[in-house]
Order: C-alpha cells, then structure tokens, then sequence
C-alpha cells in the first residue's frame, strides 16, 4: 500500500457516527424540547447561569437527549444547554483568557 493509502485508511478509520440537527420554527415549544433559543430549563436547584457582571446569560441551543436516536457515547437521557452572554460585543469570547470557559449546563434527570 502507498503512503497516501496508509494516510486515506487511517484517516477513514477516525470517522464517527454523528447526529446532524436542523432548526424548524414551530412556534412554542415546550420546555423540555431540544431548540434554539428561547427559554431554558434550570432545575430550581441550581442557580441560573450568569455573566462576570451577575446578568444572565442566554440560551444558545438545548438538546434532550431522550428525543435523540441512540448513539454511542452520547447519554440516552438528560440535558444538554450551552448558554452565550448576549450582553458582551463577543457574546462572552474572552481572546485574552482562554482558560475561561463558555458556560454550558449539563442536567441529568
């Protein structure tokens, strides 16, 4: 086998199964429902998220994960929330501090 065809083959061989989403807008949607925007859903055991300043942050996107096929090693229950700062030009990138984390929740029910 050539060099290229070892690369081809190692390269093919790191594929993964991936779950592929597209955003419809149906109006409202109930809380617990994977979309884009709008509200999230917080136990009332946690805190909210916020930004530096105390503000709240927004929600990008939430999966649930029960409204997902099954996919190793993606969990078969659960929540998934990514939350950006809306309030800030960068919508919470800090380029100066790359150790500071994006906000993302991650509830278990």
């Amino acid at each position: 086998m050539t060099a290229s065809g070892r690369m081809a083959g190692n390269f093919l061989s790191t594929q993964k199964d991936i779950i592929e989403f597209s955003f419809t807008s149906d109006g409202e949607l109930p809380l617990m429902t994977s979309k884009a925007g709008g509200f999230g859903y917080i136990p009332k055991s946690m805190e909210f998220p916020v930004n530096r300043e105390g503000m709240p942050l927004s929600l990008l996107a939430k999966i649930n994960f029960e409204e997902l096929p099954a996919l190793d090693p993606y969990p078969t229950h659960g929540l998934l929330a990514f939350y950006v700062d809306y309030y800030d030009d960068l919508i919470g990138a800090d380029f100066d501090d790359y150790e500071i984390k994006a906000p993302v929740v991650s509830i278990l029910l």
